[in-house]
């Protein structure tokens, strides 16, 4: 094999020029005379002679240059060793590790052993730890909780493990103490009579029940006993400071997690500019959440407004539509709502406003076919039969217990079920082809129309098998292998996990989709399985130009698959496209009953958030500049937005509002942002101020113009002044996640080939450490050598020949 292969193309040009110059007569001769062509003709062996001879060297040459190698697989007998990392931070208290010294010693008898602490105290960043403690060809034991303080991924080690020939094995822990964390998640700045969703959320360990108080200003909203993992709120604020508190009464292990403060400041209400010529129930609704002025056209000045709203509005009445660019150039926002006078209605088609919207003006054209499409499906070693750990609850005496469960191919059923579910809603004049990969990519069912053979792909997608790891990019490559050639649009349903133990790979698929885009291909990625890399698969999915989904939103590939259908005079609903969005994130929406639609086409897929049930956009955000802009482009039959405005609804409506407004004290001369603050931990707060910050004891950084820094350490628990400011403060992050965490529990680190045992299976520990120290690395053999030699002696052996040739005349 070649390092780089691509160095042999050198070898055509290189043999051009060598005919070329050997062939060509630098010294000019009398080319009519008799000895001359005699003289030229006695030339040509020799001349031939060296074209060959040349030739071969310099290929000898490019060959070396490409790095010829060969893989070799060594088998080595190392010492066998272990090294204990042992977690003694305080979460860890729920354990009992005195067995740790005893299996130390057993094991120093038989092999070397070390152990070292990797963390102690309220302060665990295990991830940092063990990386710091993962060296070449070591075996590694660890003996934690895997509660990483820092909110680093621990799982992310198994990268570097990999890369290293280091295997990670962990203690399966237990215990019979129980404990409950609480917390409330929500923001810490709202404007004042504005609904805002809160969630007090308790991290349960060994506990079935809980004893909960929850109060906001002293007003009890929760007290009881609970078995729930969350609850939801949506309260509304006065002007001032207010004062959340969540409590848990329970007896437990650590009582420091069982309080929870969160102070929540409310700010005046944004101004935010209506303009519409009608009377319209969204007025109404807009003075509920926002300080609104309503004209018929733009003003001479925006500078005070936070978003500005254009209902129904044509292009002629709006006003001078060239203050808006620089408007949204200031990080401001432009809502746009469609009706019967707007958008194609409006005469929006080609104007200044048009090129300011994430959407063209116009009808999408039907199409006799829609798109080629690949269905890229994950086998790999993820998707097999695993054993997993499930907690049970004693239903007589209420003990908790673990049990091992097997989970017979689940996730990869899974996968065939919802591609086959795929494949039966696409548009039967689609084209589709269905690949498998694990470490290589396998073609299920070529790419053919779905018109005469969706029966016969739904039944090869059926018979699929699980295979061996996981090569993530090789899903992307081998559908692109199935899609070149082809004409129309090309897209690839990749439906992963997106679990994988080489950061390479990860780089790879990245690269890969960016690739993809760039050629016109789009990539719609799914995501699968109990525990999923969502961070990557939206990745894939935003360079490739696609959209990212959860399994359960399947339905809405259909609608982006869909040939538009005509929806004059028919009713029609609308549902969200994205779930990822700060506008459709966690949603609830009820179905709506629409008839009016303005035709429109989005500039960029990724800004669809919500479609009509046959695929046309209905709203679309994007960003123009540091400025934000919105489109909804569907409406009732009166003009109106019908029961889109009922009080469920609406909150698409003033999501994407303050979506568009973003922080409701930019505009003000000062004003602090700061998130939860925790006990003798660092805090970062930023001010927005016109002039320095002027506070005695804080030094202040300048991040930007007029924005301001500093990190303060709080020393007290509960509601602390700070800046002039309320705020919470909480239990350290040690107490966050009492237990295991079971994300670690269920996938641990089998692929670096570690394994999970018991304190007490000490044997089973030392057969495991001698086994996996007989170790397989695969080394890179160079061949360039020989290549060179040959050159050589090729080019010592023409130049004897050459004098030989030249002596006899």
């Amino acid at each position: 094999m070649l390092a780089s292969p691509k160095m042999l193309y050198l070898i055509i040009p290189f043999f051009l020029f060598i005919v070329i110059i050997i062939t060509r007569a630098f010294v000019k001769r009398d080319g009519n005379s008799t000895s001359d062509i005699r003289y030229q003709r006695r030339k040509i062996p020799y001349r031939i002679l060296m074209i060959l001879s040349r030739t071969i060297i310099i290929t000898l040459l490019i060959i070396a240059l490409a790095g010829p190698y060969k893989d070799i697989t060594k088998e080595l007998q190392g010492d066998p060793k272990v090294h204990i990392l042992w977690d003694q931070s305080t979460s860890m208290d729920l354990y009992d590790t005195s067995f740790v010294n005893t299996l130390e010693k057993e094991l120093s008898k038989r092999m070397d052993t070390e152990v070292s602490i990797i963390a102690a105290g309220e302060h665990s960043p295990l991830k940092q730890a063990i990386l710091l403690n993962t060296k070449k060809f070591e075996n590694l034991l660890i003996i934690s909780d895997f509660q990483d303080s820092t909110g680093e991924n621990i799982l992310e080690l198994t990268e570097k493990a990999i890369s290293l020939n280091t295997t990670i094995s962990y203690i399966d822990l237990s215990s019979e103490m129980r404990d409950a964390a609480v917390t409330i998640e929500g923001p810490t700045k709202v404007w004042e009579e504005s609904p805002t969703r809160y969630r007090v959320k308790v991290n349960t360990f060994n506990m079935n029940a809980y004893e909960l108080t929850f109060s906001v200003d002293e007003e009890i909203l929760l007290d009881g006993f609970y078995d729930q993992e969350w609850f939801d709120f949506e309260l509304n604020f006065t002007k001032g400071n207010h004062r959340l508190m969540a409590r848990i009464s329970t007896p437990d292990h650590f009582s420091e997690n069982n309080i929870y403060f969160k102070a929540v400041r409310t700010t005046e209400k944004p101004l935010v500019l209506l303009i519409s010529k009608k009377t319209t129930p969204l007025l109404e609704l807009l003075q509920q959440f926002y300080d609104v002025e309503h004209m018929a056209s733009l003003p001479a000045s925006l500078d005070s407004y936070y978003a500005v709203v254009l209902e129904d509005m044509p292009y002629k009445d709006i006003g001078d539509v060239n203050k808006l660019a620089q408007y949204l150039e200031e990080s401001n926002g432009l809502f746009v709502i469609g009706g019967f006078h707007s958008f194609d209605y409006g005469d929006y088609k080609n104007s200044a406003l048009e090129t300011l919207l994430p959407v063209t003006i116009g009808a999408a054209k039907k199409k006799s076919h829609n798109a080629n499409i690949v269905i890229s499906l994950d086998r790999s070693s993820s998707f097999q039969s695993v054993v997993s750990r499930e907690r049970r609850v004693n239903e007589e005496t209420g003990e908790i217990y673990w049990v091992d469960v097997e989970q017979q191919g689940k996730e990869l059923n899974t996968a065939k079920a919802l591609a086959v579910e795929i494949t039966k809603d696409l548009n039967r004049f689609n084209s589709l082809g269905v690949l498998a990969f694990d470490v290589n990519a396998y073609q299920v069912s070529p790419l053919v129309p779905l018109l005469t053979n969706k029966q016969q792909i739904i039944e090869k997608i059926t018979q699929l098998d699980s295979g061996s790891g996981t090569y993530v990019h090789i899903g992307l490559v081998g559908a692109y292998e199935m899609l070149k050639g082809t004409g129309g649009s090309k897209n690839i349903i990749y439906i992963s996990d997106g679990l994988t133990s080489n950061e390479q790979h990860m780089h790879t698929l990245r690269d890969t989709a960016r690739t993809l885009g760039l050629k016109g291909i789009k990539v719609y990625t799914v995501s699968l399985g109990e525990y999923y890399n969502e961070e990557l698969l939206r990745d894939v999915a935003m360079l490739s130009g696609g959209v990212y989904f959860k399994a359960s939103e399947r339905n809405r590939l259909n609608v982006l698959f869909g040939d538009p259908d005509d929806t004059a005079d028919q009713a029609f609903s609308i549902f969200p496209i994205r779930s990822d969005h700060f506008i459709t994130k966690d949603l609830d929406f009820n179905d709506v009953t629409l008839y009016g639609y303005n035709q429109v086409l989005p500039k960029h897929e990724r800004y669809m958030l919500f479609a009509t049930e046959t695929g046309r956009p209905a709203l679309m955000a994007s960003h123009f500049g540091v400025g934000r802009v919105a489109t909804f482009n569907v409406f009732q039959s009166d003009g109106n937005l019908g029961n889109v405005l009922s009080s469920e609804n609406s909150r698409i409506l003033t999501r994407t509002i303050n979506w568009l407004i973003g922080d409701p004290e930019r505009k003000k001369d000062f004003a602090i942002s700061y998130d939860d603050a925790h006990y003798q931990t660092p805090l970062a707060i930023t001010l927005h101020s016109v002039t320095y910050p002027s506070f005695e004891g804080f030094n202040f950084t300048s991040l930007d113009e007029d924005v301001y820094s500093t990190v303060v350490i709080p020393e007290t628990y509960g509601f602390e002044q700070l800046l002039g400011e309320e705020i919470g403060v909480n239990y350290k992050k040690e107490y966050e996640q009492p237990g295991l965490s079971e994300r670690v529990l269920n996938e641990a680190f089998a692929d670096t080939g570690g394994k999970v045992f018991k304190p007490e299976n000490k044997e089973e520990i030392i057969s495991y450490i001698i086994e996996v120290s007989r170790r397989s690395i695969t080394e890179r053999d160079s061949y360039r050598m020989p290549f060179l030699i040959a050159a050589m002696c090729l080019f010592f052996l023409e130049a004897i020949i050459r004098k030989l040739l030249e002596r006899s005349g």
